[in-house]
């Protein structure tokens, strides 16, 4: 099974700081390299951010590892791919507990309960 945890908090908590370290420790671990995908900074591109965010998620080995940074601003649809990937890979994921949804209720579940 996948190595996964979440970091959850408010704004200016350290989510990414946390979020930065588990990658490091990970990428130390594995074979592959660490696919990172922001919510904040897709936010400010809006016109790309579904290509660009679809490529980066289907392009994750078996060698590889995924870290979420900012998960609460991402569309449910690339949640939802993020939720497929995390049997597959190491994942690790920080979010603010707002906004709420449910796609983003079951990947905090997912990487906190297994």
């Amino acid at each position: 099974m996948a190595v996964r945890r979440v970091f959850v908090g408010p704004g200016a908590a350290g989510r990414t700081h946390q979020l930065r370290a588990w990658a490091d420790a990970t990428e130390r671990r594995i074979d592959g390299r660490v696919v990172w995908v922001r919510g904040s900074f897709e936010q400010r591109e809006l016109a790309t951010r579904p290509r660009r965010l679809v490529e980066a998620l289907n392009s994750i080995t078996g060698d590889d590892a995924l870290a979420v940074d900012d998960a609460h601003w991402l569309p449910d649809d690339i949640v939802e791919m993020i939720l497929s990937t995390v049997d597959r890979a190491p994942t690790g994921a920080a979010l603010a507990s707002y906004p709420d949804r449910p796609l983003l209720r079951e990947l905090d579940a997912c990487l906190l309960y297994t």
